[in-house]
C-alpha cells in the first residue's frame, strides 16, 4: 500500500482494518468490529489502536505512512486478544505465594520443587525443614479423597491436622493442605461425650435409646437388651425411630399402632 492510498491491514485473513493516508479507520469487517469491541474501542485511529497494542507489539509504526506494509507486523493482534483474557501470571504467583495454608509441588519421584510461604514457615515452625513436611501413604483414589495427617509441632506443644489433597501436574503433583485442626477436635469432644453417656447410663435399670436428628439410633445402654428382647445386631446397626418401633411391636413389646402421628 502507498501512503496516499487508503491502507487494508488483514490480521490472519479474519481481521480486516482499513486506514486512510491520515491513520482514520475507515472500514472493517466483522471479526475486526468485535475485536475492537472486547478492546472497548470505537472506531479507534491508527494512533489509538496503536497505542492500546503497543505494549505486546512494540514494532509498531507511530504513522500509518511511515512504511508501505504493516500488515506483517500486526498480523499477531489476534493473538494478543486471546491472551488479554488470560489471568495475570504475576497475581496467580501471588496467590500461590500468600496462600493462608500449605501448596507445594513435587516432581515424579517425590521430591518438592517448591513450596508456599506458609509451607516453609510450618516446616521451620516443626523443625522439618530438611524433610518433606507431611508424611503422606500412597493411596488409588487420593486425587479424589483428601487425606486427612496430623503434624507434630514440639514448639508449641500441639498437633495440627490438615486434610491434604493432590492434584497431577506436568510430570509431578500439586498438593493442598486445608487446616482441620477445629474440626478434628471437634470430633474428638463428641466422641468423649458420647463415652461419657455411655458409661454413665450403662448402669440404669431403665432401657435408654438416643436417637440423632436423623432419627437414627445413636446411643444404648444395655438395659435396652434385656427389657425388649432386640438384637444386639439390630441396634449397632443404627436402625431408624420407625424401624425401632416396628422391631418392639414385632416382639409384643409395644401394641400394635400403625398410625405413628398419633
Amino acid at each position: 500500500m502507498r501512503a496516499t492510498e487508503p491502507s487494508v491491514i488483514p490480521l490472519k485473513r479474519q481481521y480486516l482494518f482499513e486506514f486512510d493516508h491520515s491513520g482514520k479507520l475507515v472500514c472493517t469487517n466483522e471479526h475486526a468490529r468485535d475485536f475492537l469491541t472486547d478492546l472497548k474501542l470505537v472506531n479507534p485511529d491508527w494512533t489509538c489502536l496503536r497505542d492500546t497494542v503497543k505494549h505486546r507489539f512494540g514494532d509498531l509504526p507511530t504513522c500509518i505512512n511511515e512504511t508501505e506494509t504493516i500488515s506483517d507486523i500486526i498480523s499477531h493482534v489476534a493473538v494478543h486478544n486471546v491472551l488479554s483474557t488470560l489471568p495475570n501470571i504475576a497475581l496467580v504467583q501471588a496467590v500461590s505465594e500468600n496462600a493462608p495454608f500449605p501448596v507445594w509441588q513435587s516432581n515424579k519421584a517425590g521430591k518438592i520443587e517448591w513450596s508456599n510461604a506458609f509451607y516453609k514457615s510450618l516446616a521451620r515452625r516443626t523443625d522439618r525443614k530438611d524433610a518433606p513436611l507431611f508424611e503422606i501413604t500412597p493411596t488409588q483414589d487420593f486425587e479424589k479423597n483428601a487425606q486427612r495427617i496430623s503434624l507434630k509441632d514440639p514448639a508449641h506443644n500441639r498437633t495440627h491436622w490438615f486434610d491434604v489433597t493432590r492434584q497431577s501436574f506436568e510430570d509431578g503433583h500439586l498438593y493442598f493442605a486445608t487446616d482441620v485442626h477445629a474440626v478434628v477436635n471437634a470430633e474428638t469432644a463428641q466422641r468423649n461425650f458420647v463415652q461419657t453417656l455411655a458409661k454413665t447410663f450403662a448402669h440404669l435399670a431403665t432401657g435408654l435409646a438416643i436417637f440423632d436428628r436423623n432419627r437414627q439410633l445413636v446411643l444404648f445402654n444395655p438395659s435396652l437388651f434385656d427389657l425388649t428382647e432386640l438384637r444386639p445386631e439390630f441396634l449397632t446397626a443404627r436402625p431408624n425411630l420407625f424401624s425401632f418401633f416396628d422391631q418392639l411391636r414385632d416382639n409384643q413389646i409395644m401394641p400394635e399402632q400403625k398410625n405413628y402421628a398419633s
